[in-house]
């Protein structure tokens, strides 16, 4: 009876299995950096595509929380943003008026403060048709609100008097980055991280496991 010896080395397969399975923690550890570090800036780009807001939102800092080797999520905790982020104007107040009035109460003249309107726009315009011409028709989400009412501005900042007490004053505020998300956003938002998540993602993929 003849016998067959059949001698298989198997290292190379297994070296190139091992740098496949290098090459995937590598997928796993970048694509996890790549949500925690870039996630944010399509936060960021998702809210101002809707809403008329500064660098206000990239200085939140969400807190990760992974759920598996592709799965994670990003928590944002908010506060209100003050309306000076959403193109507030005046920054400061016009000044005094030239002649002075005598206040009773006071028992003296003063230059009292020239009255102003404080004016933000939150949201973009909205384009709500088109004209006969095809220009567009937009819908302006402005507000405004005057100093006669108890609303001044100092220091860069828009407050509202909370009294009679000139001591008590608040900053005005309005919606928070979640609100902003919850409210208009998150559509755009979703898209904008799932498209950039699969595009890393591909990226990675071909650069250290060499698959298409």
């Amino acid at each position: 009876m003849g016998i067959i010896e059949v001698k298989s080395d198997f290292s190379k397969l297994k070296q190139s299995l091992d740098k496949m399975n290098k090459g995937l923690e590598d997928v796993k550890r970048l694509t996890k950096s790549d949500f925690r570090s870039r996630v944010p800036r399509q936060v960021n780009k998702g809210v101002k595509a809707k809403y008329k807001i500064g660098n206000r939102v990239g200085q939140d800092k969400p807190s990760w929380h992974s759920s598996g080797d592709f799965s994670g999520e990003l928590k944002y905790k908010t506060s209100p943003i003050g309306i000076e982020n959403f193109g507030m104007s005046p920054k400061e107040a016009p000044g005094r008026q030239e002649e002075a009035t005598y206040i009773p109460a006071m028992h003296a003249r003063i230059h009292l403060p020239l009255p102003y309107t404080i004016s933000y726009a939150i949201k973009k315009p909205t384009q709500i048709g088109v004209t006969a011409s095809g220009r567009r028709k937009l819908l302006h989400h402005n507000f405004s609100v005057q100093s006669t009412k108890g609303y001044f501005v100092a220091r860069g900042l828009a407050w509202k008097r909370k009294g009679p007490n000139a001591k008590s004053v608040e900053v005005m505020k309005t919606l928070s980055v979640s609100a902003m998300i919850v409210n208009d956003a998150k559509e755009g938002v979703e898209k904008n991280i799932k498209e950039m998540l699969e595009n890393r993602l591909a990226n990675h993929i071909r650069n250290k496991m060499g698959l298409d």
